[in-house]
């Protein structure tokens, strides 16, 4: 029996100093994970050789003369409210691993052909501080020129001023800024397309905000894990 209670120790022991030197061992928790759409909700448009294809009943934003809407309807903004729930709030602002993933998938004036500057872009930002730009990196792969004139006006490439294909990019939050922003219990994030932007959808946003327990605390974990089996054995 003193063997095995020293094998159970010494392996818990083992355990717990693994976990504090690789702290990489540990998994990530997702604490939470929301997806939020635009009102109305983006739906693809398949006629791609209309320039008036760009309506605002499917979620299509676009500036003057470039939308079914006088005046246009995209503004300088778009904001997306997160919710948490106290019980979220606690897990994100209690420890120092919370990090922020925000994924958001687009379509139309999100590109730039290959070798062209990036100009069509959005800029995120949360609560008056800037978090970087998404789609700087996407590529468009319709052909130079116009269409209907350079190219098949039934092509489908993109993303393009004239097409709903998608793109999906994101970007990190810091655990200084995903714990500064849930506070309150509300993170609201805003996309600020780039002048260059004509025609937006926005399919969707994805804030994913995932939390890496300290490895002390798996350390603990595992040292009481043993004592308990300690004690289980003497009882015996």
């Amino acid at each position: 029996m003193t063997s095995t209670l020293s094998k159970s120790v010494l392996g818990a022991t083992l355990l717990a100093s693994s976990l504090c030197i690789w702290p990489s061992a540990l998994q990530a928790l997702t604490v939470y994970d929301q997806i939020l759409t635009t009102t109305p909700a983006a739906v693809a448009n398949p006629n791609v050789s209309s320039f008036t294809n760009c309506l605002a009943a499917e979620g299509c934003l676009g500036r003057n003369g470039l939308v079914d809407t006088v005046g246009g309807n995209l503004p300088d903004t778009i904001p997306f409210v997160f919710s948490l729930s106290s019980a979220q709030v606690a897990a994100v602002t209690g420890g120092p691993g919370a990090l922020g993933t925000l994924t958001v998938v687009a379509s139309r004036d999100i590109g730039h052909k290959v070798g062209a500057s990036a100009l069509d872009f959005i800029t995120v930002s949360g609560e008056g501080v800037g978090l970087g730009n998404l789609f700087v990196n996407t590529i468009d792969t319709c052909p130079a020129g116009e269409r209907g004139t350079a190219y098949d006006a039934n092509l489908i490439c993109g993303p393009n001023f004239h097409t709903d294909v998608t793109a999906t990019d994101a970007l990190f939050l810091t655990t200084a800024n995903i714990t500064a922003f849930a506070a309150d219990g509300t993170i609201q994030l805003l996309l600020d397309p780039s002048a260059d932007v004509g025609r937006l959808k926005i399919f969707s946003v994805e804030l994913l905000i995932t939390v890496v327990p300290e490895p002390s605390s798996f350390a603990m974990l595992a040292l009481g894990l043993a004592a308990v089996g300690v004690a289980a054995r003497k009882k015996r």
